[in-house]
């Protein structure tokens, strides 16, 4: 069965560019952080989720970085470029799983589980450092085709979870430079790593699927992220990655 949640365009022949697996027998981290270029004390945050996202690279580690752009911080004289309301909702429902009854910038989440000041690089560390020692059983297949303006993702499943799940696939871009020019940030200069430019997820109820991604015109480095999670519970049973 496969499930079809976009079509690309009728004339447009895809063409294979990338290929990932995750290797099943290891542990993951899926670094999540709610950041706003509008909120003065997001850099530091960011800076820390460049570090993991070139620590990533260079070790060859499971670490899949994600930075949601917020848009509730829009209203205080600079617009983020990256942020959606899509982001802020996503950060609503993990605040209501946390039963935290509020949310805040910038806020780090691995796994789906642990949540944390997104400065406090201590902690981020060492909740990585747990993460990354458990062990999955669940291999995650990530094929990419470009078709037009589509990236189409196909993914395959082994050992998909029993609980009900949602697969999630981002579109992040790496080394982003932006001059902020009005808010708190106003005259600063930022480099980010982990921009979610795109987002998408459905209910996970077969073992192959095939998602549709937008590109976008953005220059930087970029990827897709896949990760399966507890639609109920919030717990991300796995993830993989791939460079376009």
């Amino acid at each position: 069965m496969i499930l079809q949640c976009s079509s690309s365009p009728v004339n447009t022949r895809p063409k294979a560019i990338k290929s990932a697996i995750n290797n099943s027998s290891n542990g993951f981290a899926v670094i999540e952080l709610f950041t706003s270029q509008g909120c003065s004390s997001c850099p530091p945050a960011d800076r820390k989720l460049n570090a993991l996202t070139a620590r990533a690279k260079d070790e060859n580690l499971p670490i899949y970085t994600l930075a949601y752009h917020v848009d509730y911080w829009n209203r205080l004289g600079w617009k983020d470029p990256f942020s959606m309301k899509l982001f802020s909702d996503r950060q609503s429902w993990y605040s209501s799983l946390f039963e935290s009854g509020s949310v805040y910038t910038p806020q780090i989440i691995v796994n789906g589980e642990q949540e944390m000041v997104g400065s406090r690089n201590a902690e981020i560390d060492r909740n990585i450092e747990q993460v990354l020692n458990e062990k999955s059983n669940i291999e995650i297949k990530l094929d990419i085709e470009s078709a037009g303006e589509d990236l189409i993702c196909n993914v395959s499943i082994k050992n998909r979870p029993t609980a009900s799940c949602m697969i999630c696939l981002a579109l992040v871009a790496d080394d982003i430079t932006t001059l902020v020019k009005r808010g708190e940030n106003s005259g600063k200069t930022l480099i980010e790593s982990g921009i979610v430019l795109n987002f998408k997820s459905t209910k996970l109820e077969t073992d192959q699927l095939k998602i549709i991604l937008k590109r976008t015109g953005m220059n930087g480095n970029r990827r897709v992220v896949a990760f399966i999670q507890d639609e109920k519970k919030g717990v991300i049973y796995g993830a993989t990655n791939t460079n376009l």
